[in-house]
């Protein structure tokens, strides 16, 4: 039977000590809200709510209480966390073995992620699930989110998608990956995770053309490219490289090519 969620998406953006009166801020928890949804998953005994747990395990993996302005948790203060609550692990670099894995708690570059379908945003379609300019510069990673058994991921900044666990693109992944932590067993449910791996894989997505003139499928990614052919609106295509841009290469009529994205949509 394919795995289902026991519980919900469990978000870094609290209001923490020290913040100004009326902020939400993620105090950089995105390891500790990864791992507690994990933990909630298995069944681990916690009275607490998820804000109380993202704190305890603040507290576990740094010695500090969770507080505004503080630091990233590092790699090995993960490892030690889940030493520490008795979860068997393994640290990865290999994406394809993330994706085999029922739990991987990814270590990203968040701002290279792009979510599978747009979210619409001041009435714009857009790739992402928070602004980029809430995320630092540089192109090392930076982020963590915990790759589902379903093939989702709750990322802890979530936002524009209503703080729902999240589909990205596998072209973003890889893009993004740095690591992840291989979570093979835990002290609570070893059995809960039996029949979830590996993850279900994806076919290229199901689009439908939404132009109602028709939509020119194109050989590059540009408007003076060669036209291939013309599709109908409402016809299907499948999304054979869903990438983070403005155009989406496709299937269609025995060919591939390049199609603008807002004039296609899920089916």
């Amino acid at each position: 039977m394919a795995w289902q969620p026991r519980w919900r998406h469990i978000s870094q953006l609290y209001r923490h000590t020290g913040d100004p009166v009326g902020a939400r801020e993620g105090a950089s928890d995105c390891y500790e809200a990864s791992l507690a949804r994990y933990l909630r998953e298995q069944g681990y005994p916690f009275a607490g709510d998820d804000a109380a747990l993202v704190g305890a395990m603040r507290l576990l993996a740094t010695g500090q209480p969770d507080h505004a302005g503080q630091g990233w948790t590092t790699l090995e203060q993960g490892g030690r966390t889940l030493d520490t609550l008795g979860v068997t692990w393994r640290w990865t670099s290999s994406v394809a073995e993330a994706r085999a894995a029922a739990w991987a708690l990814c270590w990203v570059r968040a701002a290279c992620l792009r979510t599978a379908a747009p979210n619409v945003v001041d009435g714009r379609r857009v790739y992402t699930d928070y602004p980029l300019w809430w995320l630092g510069g540089g192109g090392a990673p930076d982020h963590f989110i915990l790759w589902l058994p379903n093939g989702a991921f709750n990322d802890p900044l979530s936002y524009w998608n209503g703080g729902k666990d999240t589909v990205y693109t596998d072209t973003s992944l890889a893009a993004a990956f740095g690591g992840a932590y291989l979570l093979e067993r835990s002290p609570w449910t070893a059995a809960r995770t039996a029949g979830a791996s590996p993850r279900p894989a994806r076919d290229a997505a199901a689009l439908v053309v939404a132009c109602s003139e028709g939509l020119h499928l194109r050989r590059t990614p540009t408007l003076a490219a060669e036209v291939l052919a013309t599709l109908r609106d409402g016809e299907e295509v499948r999304d054979a490289y869903a990438d983070a841009c403005l155009w989406t290469f496709v299937r269609a009529h025995g060919l591939h090519g390049w199609v603008r994205r807002e004039y296609v949509r899920s089916r």
